[in-house]
């Protein structure tokens, strides 16, 4: 998806998260994941990075990706947060360190390789 899509569909989601949340009578959680950070610093990332042949790599990226994703997603069902921002591509222009989860994907991506 292209930046300026994902940039008007920002505003979009926040409000359904804030819709879901409010339903809910709970405030929205919002975190912060570097995806870009987590393929550059992971062990299987630098794995791919290494690789000459460029077939299996764009293969090896796509399958990490995923990974990445399901990583993710199941740390946000785990810990109830509402919406998770990728910084590496979302457009984000501030957030508090304090919601940043990089560090802790990178540690689960390396549990499992």
């Amino acid at each position: 998806m292209k930046k300026s899509r994902l940039i008007v569909l920002l505003p979009i989601l926040i409000v359904l998260a804030l819709s879901l949340s409010a339903s809910l009578q709970q405030s929205p959680t919002f975190v912060i994941v570097n995806s870009q950070r987590v393929f550059e610093s992971s062990n299987k990332g630098q794995q791919i990075l290494k690789m000459k042949d460029a077939d299996a790599g764009k293969k090896a990226v796509q399958e990490f990706r995923s990974e990445v994703v399901t990583t993710i997603e199941s740390m946000a069902k785990d810990r109830g947060y509402d919406l998770v921002l990728d910084l590496a591509s979302a457009g984000v222009v501030y957030f508090n360190p304090a919601v940043d989860i990089t560090d802790e994907v990178i540690r689960r991506i390396n549990q499992l390789y």
